[in-house]
């Protein structure tokens, strides 16, 4: 009888960690997958460095979008925050920029909501109005 029960809880402990790892193993498969899709490179006119981020280099910048796509539409890019990183001071500054700031469009020579230029000219627009707006260029 004490073997039987043995048996049977050892049963039910093997298939619930079977389940609980299969259920982790597709979590991290989804995340890694879905990180993978986010990141777009993107074609600038100036030559792209690696960016060196030893203790003497100089400040880096970098645009972080959150963009809003539907089927047949590009977007917009509803969250736009201008990081700073200053290796030198050993701090970083991050700026969100609300989505509703009208600027100049660079590259569409109109003025409008600056989240607009990822809809007219995608990430290459969005970053040149940016850049533009804040003042703030990688090199």
């Amino acid at each position: 009888m004490k073997k039987k029960i043995l048996i049977i809880i050892s049963s039910i402990i093997g298939v619930l960690i079977i389940g609980i790892g299969g259920y982790v193993y597709y979590l991290y498969s989804s995340v890694k997958d879905t990180a993978n899709k986010m990141h777009e490179e993107v074609k600038l006119d100036r030559p792209h460095q690696k960016p060196d981020i030893s203790k003497n280099s100089q400040p880096i910048s970098i645009l972080l979008m959150g963009v809003d796509e539907r089927k047949g539409d590009r977007g917009r890019s509803d969250t736009l925050i201008a990081m700073t990183l200053n290796p030198k001071k050993g701090n970083m500054q991050m700026v969100s920029i609300p989505r509703d700031t009208r600027t100049e469009i660079i590259g569409h020579g109109t003025t409008d909501k600056i989240n607009h230029a990822y809809a007219f000219g995608g990430p290459k627009m969005a970053i040149e109005t940016v850049e533009n707006f804040t003042g703030v260029q990688n090199q």
